[in-house]
């Protein structure tokens, strides 16, 4: 992608020890991207502090920030594209998300193939901001 100097991290509002969803390995992997590193980890007020920049992926992730840590955060299509809306979770849009398999590869593909597309134009924008 061609992006440098950037440290990014990722930590959740609800993270559960398990494993990735192999459909997103796999989505990943398509995209020249490893996450055999990637551990799932609650966000906590030491990470907040640690970081630059808290994107949040959607306004549930947004307010639960606002209300748990008194921190203001933007929304991640809010710089990338100039929208204030949100990338929702799988539960949020698969309405039988436990049961019905290939509506959620389906999702997880457009969602970091979107996210994936959106970045180059996100860094951009940070740049300008830093």
């Amino acid at each position: 992608m061609g992006i440098k100097n950037v440290s990014v991290s990722s930590a959740g509002i609800t993270a559960k020890k398990e494993p990735i969803h192999p459909e997103v390995i796999i989505d990943l992997q398509k995209l020249g991207i490893s996450c055999k590193k990637h551990t799932q980890r609650k966000l906590t007020k030491e990470i907040l502090a640690k970081n630059d920049l808290v994107i949040a992926m959607a306004y549930i992730h947004k307010k639960f920030i606002k209300e748990k840590f008194g921190i203001t955060v933007p929304l991640f299509n809010a710089i990338a594209i100039g929208k204030n809306t949100s990338i929702y979770d799988i539960e949020d849009i698969v309405r039988n998300y436990a049961i019905d398999k290939k509506a959620v590869n389906t999702y997880i593909g457009k969602t970091i193939t979107y996210i994936y597309t959106k970045t180059p134009a996100l860094y951009k924008k940070i740049e300008k901001l830093m």
